[in-house]
């Protein structure tokens, strides 16, 4: 699957935050509280550059979510099937993938979208037959343009800090501040974030719906995907009021 590093930024944004009151956003919301990276004077290994160059993702409007399209029993079968099998090759095109979504046209239908539909569901099918999860456009379905905006700040921190580069493998602590000098005063993310938070007011944050979106403080990505999904088609029990844990 594609897309999995915005996973691994917003549980780092999450983890990051208990400490930091760096920056002011304006949003008024228990958001700018749980995703502020905490400040530091350490040296860095990985300095964010001032100016920062990156491709905002595109973000469809969410499908309607509709909790009669998958059974619980298809969403762990299709799980194994088109996710989790076939490394190396095209999941999506795999005979065994193919196979599943042949006996199980209406959950299939449900799960999977093209990304040139007009409206994405949970898992969106790129040009190449891998998968991109729609993190962002569940964001959306609470509340329009978070989604668009933690996208775009996301993109930004990604490509300052340079996530799948020189700051690979560093600590949680280093890669916080880097992201806490790309969202100050003159950080090449400076306006970015300030941005997410607004747009994400009331969505993100204690107790707020839209932490369901987002997976929880050391859950295993197999049980954040199936609860994307389920989101979107039904299938599984959906806690109410969001996890708490995913933004704690």
């Amino acid at each position: 699957m594609r897309n999995i590093w915005i996973l691994g930024l917003m549980a780092i944004l999450a983890c990051s935050s208990s400490a930091g009151t760096t920056g002011t956003t304006g949003a008024g919301d228990a958001a700018a509280d749980v995703l502020r990276p905490r400040p530091s004077e350490a040296s860095l290994t990985c300095e964010p550059p001032a100016t920062v160059p990156f491709t905002p993702p595109d973000v469809a409007p969410p499908a309607s979510w509709d909790s009669t399209r998958c059974t619980t029993t298809e969403l762990n079968e299709l799980l194994d099937a088109c996710l989790l099998g076939s490394l190396g090759s095209t999941p999506f095109t795999s005979l065994v993938c193919t196979n599943w979504r042949t006996a199980h046209p209406t959950c299939a239908a449900c799960v999977f979208t093209p990304v040139s539909a007009a409206e994405h569901g949970p898992i969106v099918v790129l040009p190449d037959n891998y998968f991109g999860l729609n993190q962002l456009g569940c964001l959306e379905h609470f509340k329009t343009n978070c989604g668009k905006q933690a996208g775009i700040f996301a993109s930004c921190i990604d490509a300052a800090c340079d996530l799948k580069g020189n700051c690979e493998g560093v600590a949680d602590d280093e890669l916080g501040i880097c992201i806490n000098a790309s969202i100050g005063e003159g950080g090449g993310c400076a306006s970015t974030y300030p941005n997410y938070l607004n747009a994400c007011a009331g969505v993100l944050g204690p107790g707020k719906p839209g932490n369901i979106c987002n997976p929880g403080n050391q859950e295993d990505d197999t049980v954040w995907i199936l609860r994307l999904m389920g989101l979107f088609c039904g299938g599984l029990p959906i806690p109410d009021g969001g996890l708490d844990g995913a933004s704690d």
